[in-house]
């Protein structure tokens, strides 16, 4: 069979209005109890979150003389930040627009429409402020239904324009999912669909489309922290990663892996403050190997007591929180235990 691989994934509740990211104390405490063993570990996290409640959508009137022009999409990752190479599925781009309202004169429940094309949806449908920036003032806000957002104006804009604002204007942005794959460069984006519609095409970001990614064999992957999925508002957890290469993890540890003699290996991590215990879920998986870059194969489930035997060996995860500290954050210990095996990421 092939290489072995682990994973952890353990889900918390998150306290309200806290952020979302742990540090790393000491991220490989013990390693080997043994001469032989062991290949890649990673450590799967879900951390749970309050959530607000969704807005439902706004009755709305379009005024098509609210334009939206100089659309783009731009790869990026959860945070938000640029990414190099074409889009995936399952990816992630973010989707700005101007916004401008000086060739009218804006009332109270006046709205614009952006629906996107069927190949992408919208990251979060959480409610989003329309933003003037000029006044630094909120004139409304974004909800979402499907594909569609409708940007609705509310009494904020009145006095603005009371005032004798002719000029009033801004730009907006909403995190998308790449949902299915395509070979057209560029994707249509409707605006205004329900008064005046107009279709603008999009580029996507580089070349090729939105493509399929495919499963390779890393052999030089490291250590690295990160968490699986994609994150958004809303979200009720996140699922964090330790992801251990085989071969890197040898090095680290001075050790051979055969794949046959029992390994402790032993990781220590600091939920950030307003991450909470109990655990809820620690699970451990074999991933991609040199003879089979797509497995993924679950090797036991942590909440159920004792090692899980497999045709790769017996395996056990178990997790543990530790005290709160003063400042909020919380120790917490893994332990994956089994016969791990190299050449596997």
């Amino acid at each position: 069979m092939c290489s072995v691989f682990g994973l952890f994934w353990f889900q918390l509740m998150m306290m309200k209005g806290e952020s979302m990211h742990t540090s790393i104390r000491s991220l490989l405490s013990r390693a080997v109890r043994s001469r032989a063993a062991g290949v890649a570990v990673a450590l799967l996290a879900a951390l749970g979150i309050v959530v607000q409640g969704l807005a439902a959508p706004a009755v709305a009137d379009v005024n098509p003389q609210i334009e939206v022009k100089n659309l783009s999409l731009t790869k990026i990752n959860s945070a938000e930040e640029e990414q190099g190479g074409a889009l995936h599925v399952d990816g992630l781009a973010l989707l700005k627009f101007e916004w401008d309202a000086s060739k009218t004169t804006p009332e109270a429940g006046d709205s614009f429409t952006i629906t996107l094309p069927e190949q992408l949806d919208f990251h979060s449908t959480l409610e989003r402020p329309i933003h003037y920036d000029e006044a630094n003032v909120d004139l409304g806000k974004c909800t979402i239904d499907g594909k569609t957002v409708t940007c609705t104006f509310d009494e904020r804009i009145t006095p603005l324009v009371q005032a004798g604002n002719k000029n009033i204007k801004g730009v907006g942005k909403f995190q998308l999912a790449a949902k299915s794959s395509t070979t057209q460069e560029e994707l249509p984006f409707v605006i205004n669909g329900d008064k005046a519609p107009k279709t603008v095409q999009v580029d996507l970001p580089e070349t090729g489309g939105i493509i399929v990614g495919q499963s390779k064999y890393n052999p030089d992957k490291r250590i690295y922290k990160g968490y699986t999925g994609l994150m958004k508002e809303g979200d009720t957890k996140a699922t964090w990663l330790f992801h251990f290469g085989g071969p890197s993890l040898q090095n680290a540890l001075g050790k051979t892996f055969d794949g046959h003699t029992e390994q402790i290996i032993t990781f220590k991590d600091t939920l950030g403050a307003g991450m909470k215990c109990p655990l809820q879920s620690v699970i451990l998986y074999a991933v991609d190997s040199e003879e089979n870059p797509s497995q993924s194969f679950e090797l036991d489930n942590g909440l159920e007591s004792g090692p899980k035997t497999t045709d790769q060996g017996a395996f056990e995860v178990t997790g543990k929180c530790e005290e709160m500290a003063p400042d909020g954050t919380t120790p917490i210990t893994f332990k994956a235990t089994g016969p791990f095996r190299a050449k596997t990421n």
